[in-house]
């Protein structure tokens, strides 16, 4: 830059973009990401841009040289090279579009599920991970009553229709796979004569040929595709011994040897693992949000432990569950939330209880223990409200529910270390 221009620039708005940092663009950036690192904003990638000449912020090159104007801090992160494009550093996140102002607002661009049946249009969303959000996409074949997986005679069907949206869509490579198959009413022909429960064998041998359809789509053959949550406290699906030999019966239902029995089926052919957990309501009382309680239920189905958890460590139970050769993978907790009131059907509390900064620091606590398989993410259940697309537990309009979460943010808690 001439001596002339400068002088020019320096009358005119000061010394401002005169003090400037070089970034070498690296595997798995975006302007967003670059711009959290640099400013504590993803929303500055625009800044970035402008700066550097940038007509189309979708077009990065491994190794382009970028000059950032005036940083508000020099990051001393890890590097992000780790990351995919479509991956956040931070454990925070929301089950639907539209709360992601929150994340925007603190400088800290979480993790957004959007959930779809198979034969929906596709989505692009590149304007998400360009600012830094990480994206989890779950396929589905239909919503109560018509099954979250379809007959097993249709699970070739289902994952060429998986393999389709995939194709059409961009911006994302983490695939959930289904719902909650060992809950009754993500049965297919739930109610009907022709409802066929989602054993541990059924439920693999539909994964398998989701992922394997899903990894032979052009661009994809890397993608992260995730096992579905099983639902904690149920008991809807009992079977026999596996006919393969990968495990035994479950005359009860017990939903952790559900959820063992369905990694042990899959034999490694997944690439990371989803799982919910909630607390039954909170204590208004005496203010107990029960995310660290050890209350324990069930002691003759978990002999050993004196039962499983009934609130929200209900993860920890899961997560001893993975079998040792799976603990390597990515983990994500897809759903939370304090449940509903059993006798008025009510959700969140309107109050800011703390609820969900507790949350979000006890899964930072284990974490932070270098023992534990890493938890990538725990998203609140859910934004949109019914008449909006979701359901009773949306809380798009419950200010006590998003300053929790805003104060949660500030603490800026990540997976990666």
């Amino acid at each position: 830059m001439s001596a002339v221009i400068l002088e020019a620039i320096t009358e005119w708005v000061g010394d401002w973009g005169l003090n400037t940092v070089e970034y070498t663009v690296r595997q798995g950036d975006t302007l967003g990401r670059i711009a959290s690192r640099f400013y504590g904003d993803a929303s500055k990638f625009r800044v970035i841009a402008y700066f550097n000449d940038i007509a189309d912020p979708n077009l990065l090159e491994v190794g382009q040289v970028l000059l950032i104007p005036e940083p508000t801090q020099i990051p001393a992160e890890p590097p992000l090279a780790v990351l995919r494009p479509d991956e956040s550093p931070f454990i925070y996140g929301i089950h639907d579009p539209g709360g992601e102002d929150l994340m925007r607002q603190a400088g800290v661009t979480g993790w957004i599920l959007y959930t779809t049946l198979v034969n929906e249009p596709p989505q692009d969303f590149t304007a998400l991970t360009n600012e830094g959000f990480g994206v989890l996409v779950r396929l589905n074949w239909g919503y109560n009553p018509n099954g979250t997986l379809p007959h097993e005679s249709r699970y070739a069907e289902f994952a060429n229709l998986c393999a389709d949206w995939v194709r059409r869509s961009r911006g994302v490579s983490h695939w959930i796979i289904a719902n909650e198959p060992n809950l009754r009413s993500e049965r297919p022909g739930f109610g009907t004569l022709d409802e066929q429960a989602i054993t541990p064998r059924r439920y693999a041998n539909a994964f398998r040929l989701c992922r394997a359809a899903i990894r032979n789509v052009a661009g994809h053959e890397d993608d992260q595709v995730i096992t579905a949550a099983v639902a904690p406290w149920n008991v809807d699906t009992p079977y026999s011994a596996d006919p393969q030999g990968a495990y035994g019966a479950n005359p009860t239902g017990n939903w952790i040897q559900y959820f063992r029995d369905m990694l042990l089926a899959l034999e490694g052919d997944l690439d990371g693992i989803a799982i919910h957990t909630y607390t039954h309501r909170v204590n208004l009382n005496t203010g107990d949000t029960f995310i660290t309680s050890e209350d324990r239920r069930w002691p003759d189905l978990f002999p050993a432990t004196g039962g499983a958890h009934f609130h929200f460590r209900a993860y920890q139970d899961f997560m001893h569950a993975i079998p040792e050769s799976l603990r390597h993978l990515p983990v994500y907790i897809t759903e939370t939330n304090q449940d509903s009131d059993p006798a008025t059907g009510a959700t969140w509390f309107t109050q800011n209880l703390g609820w969900v900064q507790q949350a979000y620091a006890e899964i930072d606590r284990w974490n932070q223990n270098p023992g534990n398989q890493k938890i990538r993410a725990l998203l609140l259940y859910r934004w949109r409200r019914q008449g909006e697309g979701g359901d009773r537990w949306g809380f798009s309009h419950n200010e006590g529910v998003k300053q929790d979460f805003r104060q949660a943010l500030q603490h800026r808690y990540r997976w990666i270390s």
